[in-house]
């Protein structure tokens, strides 16, 4: 979660009408998503497309990610999904952008998160409680849980090894998010149900 969305009131379409970053070095901020219909949501929702407006940032040899840009809530963001799920083709696609996009401070994360409705707990599955529709907000990203040695899986085990650290202007903001009580937390919940309410209805176009 990026603090640049949360921490400052969303602007309508209306009034997201600044230039357009001058190149690709300008941007910030990016938006992954693992499947085609995870990134179809997050295009209904942007305000404006670069590219409609004769603005052309292309990419650098070899980079075969395939980019949305636009505007989103009044920041300027790159939106980018893998052509199929998995961690190779993830990575590689974070690799690529990276290339074409080098100052990306920002990177969020953005899907339905199909395994949340359980959690393992004492050997077994149980409900998690999470349901289809609930907003929520990771803190921390597992991407290597040990080694496959030859006879053997060697878990990691220690909080530093397994789990990667925020920085620290992101902590800050998802322990303020936690309480779900402040001012931050009620204008990050009314911009989502405002997105919710304007996908569900009927007057709105097909993403």
């Amino acid at each position: 979660m990026s603090s640049g969305f949360a921490l400052q009131q969303p602007q309508s379409a209306s009034t997201s009408n600044g230039p357009p970053p001058s190149n690709r070095k300008a941007f910030r901020i990016a938006v992954k998503c693992a499947l085609p219909e995870e990134r179809d949501i997050v295009e209904h929702l942007m305000n404006r497309f670069y590219e409609d407006e004769g603005k052309i940032y292309g990419k650098v040899p070899g980079d075969d990610n395939h980019y949305t840009i636009g505007d989103f809530g009044g920041k300027p963001i790159v939106l980018v999904a893998p052509p199929q799920m998995g961690t190779v083709t993830t990575r590689q696609m974070a690799t690529h952008m990276c290339m074409s996009f080098p100052n990306i401070a920002w990177a969020l994360v953005v899907g339905i998160s199909g395994a949340a409705p359980f959690e393992y707990h004492d050997g077994s599955w149980r409900d998690s409680g999470i349901q289809l529709g609930d907003v929520m907000i990771s803190t921390q990203v597992v991407s290597d849980f040990g080694t496959q040695l030859e006879n053997r899986r060697k878990r990691k085990t220690n909080l530093e090894d397994t789990l990667s650290q925020a920085p620290p202007e992101i902590t800050n903001l998802l322990n303020m998010l936690k309480t779900g009580k402040n001012r931050v937390s009620r204008r990050v919940l009314g911009k989502t149900q405002a997105n919710f309410a304007e996908l569900a209805s009927p007057n709105a176009a097909d993403p």
